[in-house]
């Protein structure tokens, strides 16, 4: 996945981050008949703790940063806390103040949140974003442009 973001990346030099993996919604996890649901959360915590502790590692040597929200959203045993969850599997999208804080903190951008049905946009202040966006979009067409040989 790192190796994948670092061979895509190109020349763009701007911040390129990846998102840490969420904690586990214990409540949701499928069960075998007979298995220990708390045993069951143990180590789905454990195997995403690691897998998110691999992806700031391999970050690091990529140097791409990451974003790591995890322990603001768990409870003292690593799961989802169920107040910050939508009910099911995922952050709730109306609880987005620390992944808010913990991205601008990591990009170094000044961001906002604005806060709508379903959805969180992060939306930087200023200008700062839209010449970002003008600098992908650039750089995006012209890789596809290359890679499909200019048609």
């Amino acid at each position: 996945y790192i190796a994948a973001i670092g061979a895509v990346r190109g020349g763009f030099s701007g911040p390129i981050a990846v998102c840490c993996v969420i904690p586990p919604a214990g409540g949701t996890l499928p069960l075998e008949p007979g298995q220990d649901v708390a045993e069951v959360v143990r180590r789905q915590v454990y195997i995403r703790r690691l897998l998110n502790t691999r992806l700031q590692s391999l970050g690091r040597v990529q140097d791409i940063r990451f974003i790591d929200f995890y322990d603001a959203y768990a409870t003292a045993t690593g799961e989802l806390q169920p107040s910050l969850s939508d009910g099911g599997l995922h952050i709730d999208p109306k609880q987005p103040k620390p992944i808010v804080a913990i991205t601008a903190n990591c990009l170094q951008l000044p961001l906002t949140h604005r806060p709508l049905d379903r959805d969180v946009f992060l939306i930087p202040i200023g200008n700062y974003w839209r010449r970002r966006r003008q600098l992908v979009d650039v750089w995006f067409k012209a890789k596809l442009k290359r890679m499909t040989g200019g048609a």
